[in-house]
């Protein structure tokens, strides 16, 4: 028996090894499954109150029905024959108090009511006594009004004078200041969506064309001499510019050039009035409407290189070719518009594919569980502020944008005396 047992080192038991750890055992977190039995608590007493709220809400209704539909009192029924006699009601008679001291002080008090009706009567009467004198009072001023002369004749010079000061405003001036009050009336009423309003200003055109005065044989005007032909620059004389600040017509601002060649008298084209590098201040019109291409320009001042400057008044711009406004970039929004529409479009369908409806025989009536209504009401209230964020972000309106660099010229609407340009006075100065 000893030698049929083998004694071997390797196959040999280790009591001090360690035992394998279990694989593929994992603890189960407790935070999870807490938050999960919350959720659904929170949603269980949610579908739950959603429930008591519909189901008291159907049994006011159907109490209401009810009540609608109650039948009156009925009448008795009066029975057949002649001998019918109807009971007679008891008379009320009045309460006659039988105590003499409560009689005298009814009495008192029906004369005390007495004395203050009088009393408010005579008031009233002194009122209408005062309104008739004032209102007669008013009108023998308004006959005395009428009947004098010298107010009639006021009323005719004031009309005289308005009439010849609308005779000496400058023409130019008027009609810049028109277009630039209307464009902003016709990009309101074309992004408003206004039926009313023509969005290609066809009515304005029209009255531009027709508003020429009388046909007359001779002008009142006659011809005028210069006071200064050799140093004055003539109205329709170009100032040629260069733009060294940028236009965005998304907001108002002011712009920046630079006279890019010198300008000489009208008279001779000897005399430099206004010398090449000048800087020339002005401002553009930010309203525009649908459609436009071009922005309103219109310059305000000159500074001189010497830090002199002159007042232009507003003078319009144009472009090389002559062409009121300027027209560089139009950015017209077409991808924002398009896209809000389609947005739109698609918040539409969505809230109403949420409102789901069931048929039964030929009427409508909508049998929602607790989820549909909850799913009903969500989209509906996602659909209403879609639609109205979409709609806001459909009136846009064009972006046109002036880079620096851009030439132009500035029309010239008033004659203009200048003193001779001799030079900045510190160029004549040694190194």
């Amino acid at each position: 028996m000893k030698d049929k047992v083998k004694l071997d080192a390797g196959n040999s038991p280790d009591f001090f090894s360690v035992k394998p750890k279990g694989r593929g055992v994992r603890r189960l977190n407790n935070v999870p499954l807490i938050g999960a039995i919350g959720i659904i608590s929170f949603a269980l007493i949610g579908i739950t109150y959603t429930f008591m709220l519909r189901q008291q809400s159907n049994n006011i209704a159907r109490e209401e029905k009810q009540l609608l539909f109650v039948d009156e009192t009925p009448v008795p029924v009066r029975p057949k024959g002649d001998d019918y006699v109807q009971a007679k009601l008891p008379e009320i008679l009045p309460l006659v108090s039988t105590n003499p001291t409560e009689t005298q002080k009814l009495i008192e008090k029906d004369l005390e009511q007495k004395q203050i009706d009088k009393a408010l009567d005579e008031e009233n009467e002194v009122q209408k006594r005062l309104l008739t004198r004032i209102i007669e009072r008013r009108l023998a001023k308004m006959e005395a009004a009428l009947d004098s002369e010298p107010m009639v004749s006021f009323t005719i010079n004031s009309r005289i004078k308005d009439q010849t000061q609308m005779q000496n405003e400058d023409p130019q001036k008027t009609m810049l200041e028109n277009l630039l009050g209307r464009s902003g009336v016709a990009s309101n009423a074309s992004f408003n969506g206004d039926g009313g309003r023509d969005p290609n200003m066809q009515a304005q055109k029209i009255a531009f064309l027709s508003q020429s005065p009388e046909a007359e044989v001779y002008l009142k005007n006659t011809r005028q001499e210069a006071i200064q032909a050799s140093f004055e620059i003539k109205a329709g004389t170009i100032i040629p510019g260069v733009m060294i600040s940028g236009v965005n017509s998304d907001l108002p601002g002011q712009i920046i050039a630079q006279v890019r060649e010198s300008v000489y008298d009208s008279a001779t084209g000897q005399n430099v009035l206004i010398p090449m590098g000048a800087r020339l201040i002005g401002t553009y019109d930010s309203q525009v409407s649908t459609g436009q291409k071009r922005v309103l320009i219109a310059w305000s001042r000159v500074i001189y290189p010497d830090g002199s400057s002159l007042s232009l008044g507003n003078m319009p711009g144009s472009d090389q070719s002559g062409y009121a406004g300027f027209n560089d970039k139009v950015n017209n929004h077409y991808l924002k518009i398009f896209g809000n529409a389609l947005m739109l479009s698609v918040i539409s369908g969505a809230s109403q594919m949420s409102q789901k409806t069931h048929k039964i025989g030929n009427e409508d009536s909508k049998l929602a569980t607790t989820k549909e209504t909850l799913a009903e009401e969500l989209g509906r209230q996602w659909g209403e502020v879609g639609i109205e964020m979409t709609r806001k972000n459909l009136g846009i309106q064009p972006t046109i944008i002036i880079r620096p660099g851009y030439n132009f010229n500035v029309m010239v609407t008033k004659d203009i005396i200048l003193p001779a340009w001799q030079g900045h006075p510190m160029a004549a100065l040694p190194y």
